[in-house]
């Protein structure tokens, strides 16, 4: 989504090879789980952002990193893109009109201009209906889950409770408890960031009590089509050099898997010949 946000990018490119690489050489976690999941990637939203921040970006400071090839070729940040359905969301909880969700009936009602990225990824969202998805970022090194908006404006600070509070922040333990260190207590935060040390709140956040976004893909997927959506901050470094990419890669990998795993918490019985076999617990040999 970024452009200059790069190990994302990088991350999902080795998950697919990991993927048919461990299918072939029967893993049986890995081979139940295609089984069992349809799945999606999609490395890049932002090929221009991508490769401007790879001519004119990879070898900069960090400071300059966090700015070259971050907007699409029209300067367009795309987390920033997408209609406001929390500002419709918030409205109707001040009329005590109860829907929170399939909102986009009101984004006629809505004003910004909407870049081919963003529609091309609606239309995607609206014509596949996805469970459980993530939205790859760095910078920091978070998991992020919703509201990204408040309910009184203020722009950080202020917990934006949803009504799956719960099951986002089960999510998001999920992945920061499976990744290196993301959960990790005693890390320090990010040197760039400015950001509270989110290692001691179990590598966790609320979007908008760290900082507002408006406007965001992780708002809109949830209050569009009820998919539970993370905004996951993969590293401090936003364009790390290719010699770290295996380690980032060993660092997040168990994570990535285990948050797929999620979008089915029980497995159930399969059909084979007509005959009902069950799905063995993960880990066990059938």
């Amino acid at each position: 989504m970024h452009g200059n946000e790069v190990l994302g990018r990088e991350l999902l490119l080795k998950l697919a090879h990991y993927l048919c690489e461990q299918y072939t050489r029967g893993n049986v976690d890995i081979q139940n789980l295609i089984h069992l999941t349809r799945i999606h990637l999609m490395p890049s939203m932002n090929p221009d952002g991508w490769e401007k921040a790879w001519n004119e970006g990879g070898d900069k400071s960090e400071l300059v990193q966090q700015y070259i090839g971050r907007s699409n070729n029209a300067s367009v940040d795309l987390n920033r893109n997408f209609p406001d359905l929390d500002r419709i969301m918030f409205g109707n909880e001040q009329a005590d009109y109860d829907l929170n969700n399939h909102l986009l009936e009101g984004t006629d009602k809505l004003s910004q201009q909407i870049q081919p990225e963003t529609r091309a990824v609606m239309r995607l969202i609206m014509k596949i209906p996805f469970v459980l998805s993530a939205n790859l970022h760095s910078g920091d090194l978070v998991a992020n889950y919703p509201y990204d908006s408040s309910r009184s404006g203020v722009t950080q600070g202020e917990y934006a409770k949803s009504p799956d509070d719960d099951t986002f922040r089960y999510l998001a333990l999920t992945y920061a408890m499976n990744h290196a260190d993301m959960g990790n207590p005693d890390r320090e935060p990010c040197p760039y960031s400015g950001s509270p040390n989110f290692a001691r709140q179990g590598g966790i956040t609320n979007g908008a009590k760290w900082y507002v976004v408006t406007g965001g893909m992780q708002d809109f997927n949830y209050l569009s089509s009820n998919d539970f959506e993370l905004t996951l901050e993969l590293g401090c470094v936003k364009f790390p050099p290719a010699e770290l990419l295996p380690n980032e890669w060993e660092r997040n990998k168990n994570a990535l898997v285990e948050f797929m795993w999620k979008v089915s918490k029980s497995l159930w019985a399969t059909s084979i010949g007509g005959k009902r076999l069950p799905l063995w617990p993960r880990g066990q040999e059938q």
